[in-house]
């Protein structure tokens, strides 16, 4: 199945475009992505639209091997066009990782048919039940501004990334993107506003040069206007 962009036509009639996709290497599989994000659109609308054109949202982690693989390739105009919107900020762009908080951690697990706004509780259940898909990692106070080695040392950082393997990855376009941008963790304030709203949020992925911030799971920004990366689910190991 290859997505196509729809130009509706007077008379109930439409034109059919094919959308280019791109092979994305990752974790010694291959990736089929569709070239051209979604988005920009509210957080809610976005996903419903992935999730109905038959796509998967790809995780945390497959996201960073997109971004790695178009910064091998910034000479090409698709992946020029991918890394304009990272670098300046043009929106966020949404992940399958959810993430849970409390004030004792947060619950983290790749789902991608995750919805904006999870089964409030959900993977704290899960976990307790022995889910080896949920990671946990306890709360930490500690928001000063990281180096990108001690950023993904942090314990969140690797349950955000799920695979050793990524580390290496996530560090190599981290330093590509800026090698002298420091990094903040999800603070106390984004924590308490996510315990009020007792859900499970996707993560937001930003790589833009002049932000401290990576890597939430946020419910506070599920108002904002984004992007979101289709994957053929067939093509996912």
């Amino acid at each position: 199945m290859r997505i196509m962009q729809t130009i509706p036509l007077n008379g109930d009639g439409e034109i059919e475009i094919a959308q280019p996709e791109m092979l994305v290497p990752h974790l010694g599989n291959h990736l089929k992505f569709v070239l051209r994000p979604f988005g920009p659109l509210y957080t809610p609308v976005l996903f419903s639209k992935v999730h109905k054109k038959g796509f998967e949202i790809p995780t945390t982690a497959q996201t960073f091997s997109l971004v790695d693989l178009c910064l091998k390739n910034e000479h090409e105009a698709h992946c020029r066009n991918i890394l304009h919107k990272f670098k300046q900020g043009k929106g966020f762009f949404w992940t399958s990782t959810e993430v849970y908080w409390t004030p004792e951690g947060a619950f983290i697990r790749d789902n991608p048919q995750c919805s904006p706004y999870g089964e409030a509780h959900s993977l704290r259940v899960q976990y307790e039940k022995g889910d080896k898909s949920v990671r946990f990692v306890p709360a930490d106070s500690n928001n000063s501004r990281k180096s990108i080695q001690d950023f993904l040392k942090n314990p969140y950082i690797v349950a955000q990334l799920g695979e050793e393997a990524m580390t290496e990855v996530a560090e190599r376009v981290l330093k590509k993107i800026n090698p002298d941008l420091t990094y903040v963790l999800p603070n106390r304030l984004h924590l308490n506003f996510n315990v009020l709203s007792e859900v499970n949020t996707p993560t937001d992925l930003s790589f833009s040069s002049d932000r401290a911030y990576t890597l939430y799971g946020s419910d506070i920004l599920l108002s904002a206007r984004g992007y979101a990366f289709g994957v053929h689910p067939s093509e996912k190991k």
